[in-house]
């Protein structure tokens, strides 16, 4: 096991090199989270008690920047799901070099993956910008796969309040949530601004 990152910069440092998605696709919406709120997410995680030594699902993985996170906070086993084979193939040669025996990518869609429930997921799901409530399909499939949760979807006060009631109906909870400010780069052509501000929320849920 890779010795533990002694602060939130360190891991910061460490998963900046993670690699960009090497062609990006609208309808999934892909965009790399900045290392700044992934290590901000994963230490918080680790703090709780949901990542050393434990068993972790990171959904939606891309080129696997929550992956690597997992693995340098000390996660038992990681298992990377994502549909597109080229981002997680990039990904592959980056964590490979750091020689983790405990990283397992697969190529699969997170709404039809059938597995062992983890203890815990991480995820960051498309938002549903192209198609409307689409992140809490990918959050139906978070809760049945995890014992704890960890998803990201756009913040504003009404769509958490709609989040918190939705997993509520499911017999699960919030236990908590934490607000990030996120520098949306310009990616797609139909993108007018070099950057747009906005906020995320990331919710802990127990299921």
């Amino acid at each position: 096991m890779a010795q533990l990152p002694r602060s939130q910069r360190d891991l910061e440092i460490i998963i900046s090199s993670t690699p960009e998605f090497p062609k990006p696709h609208i309808a999934l919406e892909q965009y790399m989270t900045p290392p700044r709120i992934v290590a901000a997410i994963t230490i918080w995680a680790f703090h709780w008690g949901d990542l050393y030594e434990m068993d972790v699902y990171d959904l939606c993985a891309g080129t696997g920047i929550f992956s690597r996170a997992a693995l340098h906070l000390g996660a038992r086993r990681v298992v990377s799901i994502e549909i597109d084979r080229e981002a997680l193939l990039t990904g592959r040669e980056k964590i490979a070099k750091e020689e983790f025996a405990n990283w397992f990518p697969v190529v699969a869609d997170v709404l039809r993956f059938q597995g062992k429930k983890a203890d815990t997921v991480l995820m960051n799901p498309p938002f549903g910008i192209q198609s409307k409530y689409r992140d809490v399909e990918f959050l139906k499939s978070a809760l049945r796969l995890g014992k704890i949760v960890y998803s990201l979807h756009w913040y504003s006060e009404k769509n958490e309040h709609y989040l918190r009631n939705w997993v509520e109906k499911q017999g699960a909870v919030v236990t908590d949530s934490v607000v990030f400010e996120y520098e949306l780069p310009r990616r797609f052509s139909f993108h007018k601004k070099n950057k747009k501000i906005t906020q995320l929320v990331v919710l802990r849920i127990k299921t």
